[in-house]
């Protein structure tokens, strides 16, 4: 498992920066910020892999089916069940040593932001604002991570599997297969799989972090204090950036579960938060009582933090009743029409680009090369906003839990019709393609920035 605080130079095209870099003089006259720029390098690797075993999780849950245990006298069936089991422990190993890479590297960057208050060259809020950014972005993989293992449908199968391969492991005919070593690791790994299948990761997470509060001095205390309650004021302003703006945040919840996931860790390390503010993130978890995390998984902030961090919700808030069942219906039709249209303005962009792209072809790309790959780029930004509204729409009727109607499907059909046009224009000339992106990018830079700000 390779160290989650190797330096790493490699090239940034992936990664997501903020608007302004840190000038690389200032990195080399200050080593802590050089050291915390790293570990938000490492943080953004961590993330990305993250999303693509959440979906794969997801993916090899369904494989397995729908968590109903085969009868004894099923023999057939108990060999499927066991056999499907056999092939997800190498992946379910892969999500343990990633996230325990995330444990480690949440510890990481707690040591090191403690540290800091102590350096003789002062770590600006804006630094530490970046390095609570790529914090937050791993404590909300490690939530979705959460919520994903406690709802799958293989707990029940996993203690099948587990009396299988220990009475496994007593026969003669594997033990003259395997060696004992073999044997012995495998058992002794079941448990560690197990925190993977059974849920409470961040639990565990948590958990971890209590050794680490026993280090932690009163000027260490005074200097976090002071810039986490900063951060979460941040986080605040932009939640309620969208609390006028019809359901963005049941879209995009990420602001919700950054906010949620990080006063839970605050709440854990002892960490004071100013009443005004704990008031206004029980405040923010009550409005938002069910959010999507992705198509299929939900999440409910209130009962994350009554689960993780009981003392901060003294008495459950009372809900009133009322009758909004008009201006909620109002709301909805509003966003149908705001969807629609956005889609038919995305429509004749992307046909727009088509166009474009195809006299391109026509009269030869390789002496507009640099025109080519901006529209190369361009195509890939509709793709991503494409996506980005699917993603939305949907979000929005599953944390809802409301069905779509025929003008949404119809919206949805049409975005999917977009992705496939897209995708033929480049699949039509890959020849181009590949020159376009192998021409340098004015302004493009080599190397990864290390914290942006």
């Amino acid at each position: 498992m390779t160290s989650p605080i190797e330096l790493n130079y490699g090239s940034g095209a992936n990664a997501r920066f903020c608007d302004t870099s840190v000038e690389e003089s200032e990195l080399v006259a200050n080593k802590p910020l050089k050291t915390l720029a790293n570990l938000c390098n490492q943080c953004r690797d961590l993330s990305l892999t993250a999303k693509q075993y959440q979906l794969a999780f997801l993916f090899n849950d369904s494989q397995l089916g729908d968590g109903r245990l085969p009868t004894v006298s099923d023999t057939a069936g108990l060999e499927r069940c066991l056999h499907r089991m056999s092939n997800a422990i190498d992946f379910f190993c892969q999500v343990y040593f990633l996230l325990k890479r995330i444990i480690v590297m949440v510890q990481t960057l707690w040591k090191q932001i403690s540290a800091s208050g102590g350096m003789p060259l002062e770590i600006s809020e804006v630094h530490l604002f970046t390095v609570f950014d790529a914090m937050t972005e791993l404590l909300e993989d490690l939530v979705v991570f959460n919520e994903i293992s406690d709802q799958l449908k293989i707990a029940a199968k996993w203690t099948l599997y587990k009396k299988w391969l220990a009475a496994l492991s007593n026969s003669k005919q594997t033990s003259d297969q395997c060696s004992s070593m073999e044997l012995n690791g495998l058992l002794s790994s079941l448990d560690d799989i197990e925190t993977v299948i059974t849920g409470n990761l961040f639990g565990i997470l948590l958990n971890s972090l209590l050794e680490l509060k026993k280090q932690f001095t009163l000027k260490d205390i005074n200097h976090i204090n002071q810039h986490s309650n900063a951060y979460i004021r941040k986080i605040m302003l932009e939640i309620e950036a969208n609390h006028g703006n019809d359901y963005k945040n049941y879209e995009d919840p990420k602001n919700v579960i950054r906010l949620t996931a990080f006063v839970a860790v605050l709440h854990e390390l002892g960490i004071q938060m100013e009443g005004k503010l704990i008031k206004s993130v029980l405040d923010v978890a009550s409005r938002h009582k069910r959010l999507a995390l992705n198509q299929s998984v939900c999440w409910s902030p209130s009962a994350f933090l009554a689960r993780h961090a009981k003392t901060l919700i003294k008495t459950p808030p009372q809900a009133k009743p009322q009758d909004n069942h008009k201006s909620h219906h109002a709301l909805m039709e509003k966003i149908k029409l705001s969807d629609q249209k956005k889609c038919r303005h995305l429509g004749t962009q992307i046909c727009l680009w088509t166009i474009h792209v195809q006299r391109v072809f026509a009269a030869g790309v390789f002496g507009k090369l640099q025109t080519f790959s901006q529209l190369i780029l361009r195509g890939q930004s509709y793709a991503d906003q494409v996506n980005l509204m699917m993603d939305s729409l949907i979000n929005r009727h599953v944390a809802l839990t409301t069905p779509l109607s025929k003008s949404e499907w119809f919206t949805v059909c049409r975005l999917l019709q977009y992705l496939r046009v897209l995708q033929k224009t480049f699949e039509s000339n890959p020849n181009q393609c590949d020159a376009a992106h192998k021409f340098p990018r004015p302004n493009g830079r080599n190397r990864r920035s290390s914290i942006c700000c």
